[in-house]
């Protein structure tokens, strides 16, 4: 397969993440004003307990989705002390195998970038009745593996330099 396709399919994916990303951002702030709603009927009655971290979580993950870019790329800022855009350095070859490193190393931001909706989807269901214990544990962890998958060349390059390689 040309690595050219390649690139074109992986960032035809990209948008459609992008897409997907900020139509469940605007469901989530929904979902948390939703829940804020019930919140407030049921504090009147006291029937059952429910924390205001439920309604809250899943409003502040739908903006922080509803502003994935800003987001993205000042988290890449606070890890790396770099802009997202410039950590894309690798120009690639022309013949052999290693034409497939960079559409390779795209399917490995690829997979960051899911890694951190996926981090976002579970830290809005953290302080509801259903949630697991170690939910939070797990988004963070989504989160700073997504951070680190996106910028592939960049953990490569801190890990070089951490042992000194």
């Amino acid at each position: 397969m040309d690595p050219d396709r390649l690139i074109t399919v992986f960032n035809l994916i990209k948008d459609v993440i992008l897409i997907l990303t900020y139509v469940m951002g605007v469901f989530f702030v929904l979902m948390g004003i939703f829940k804020l709603k019930r919140y407030g009927e049921m504090r009147t009655q006291m029937s059952t307990q429910m924390t205001i971290l439920s309604p809250l979580m899943p409003i502040f993950v739908g903006t922080l989705m509803l502003i994935y870019p800003k987001f993205f790329n000042d988290t890449i800022q606070l890890f790396f002390n770099t802009n997202a855009t410039k950590s894309l350095n690798y120009q690639g070859a022309d013949a052999g195998l290693e034409q497939y490193i960079k559409p390779i190393l795209m399917l490995v931001r690829l997979i960051g970038l899911g890694a951190m909706v996926r981090g976002l989807v579970l830290l809005s269901r953290v302080g509801g009745q259903q949630s697991q214990p170690g939910s939070t544990g797990k988004a963070l962890i989504h989160l700073i593996g997504g951070i680190l998958a996106a910028r592939i060349g960049l953990t490569i390059d801190f890990i070089m330099n951490l042992f000194g390689v």
